[in-house]
């Protein structure tokens, strides 16, 4: 078996953990996540992290379970960058302490993978 190689990825915070507070169309508001998911979360979406709403479409599973209208518009507002499903973009290295997301300019979180 040969050897894999290790080697630093940079991700966008966004990966791990997001949230925004949307208006919904009664102009109540409304609080969308991405990230880590409760027990009960994890095994009814089948994944660790995953998105979730304060509405009551969310709550109840309306539409088949597909999520709600809050989390189909949190999703275009959320940046999502991996240095691996891009790699022609790099953070900026220049500053080891401080590298930041090439899209929204937060700090990277860095993993390390094999290859």
């Amino acid at each position: 078996m040969a050897d894999l190689t290790k080697h630093l990825v940079a991700v966008c915070p966004s990966m791990e953990r997001w949230q925004s507070s949307t208006k919904g169309s009664s102009e109540a508001h409304y609080h969308v996540e991405y990230g880590f998911l409760s027990e009960k979360e994890q095994e009814y979406q089948g994944t660790q992290r995953g998105w979730t709403c304060s509405c009551l479409s969310f709550e109840f599973r309306i539409h088949g379970g597909q999520g709600c209208k809050h989390i189909k518009a949190a999703k275009e507002q959320r940046c999502a960058w991996n240095e691996e499903m891009d790699p022609g973009v790099e953070p900026d290295r220049t500053t080891p302490t401080r590298p930041r997301c090439p899209n929204c300019g937060q700090d990277v979180i860095w993993y390390e993978v094999a290859v």
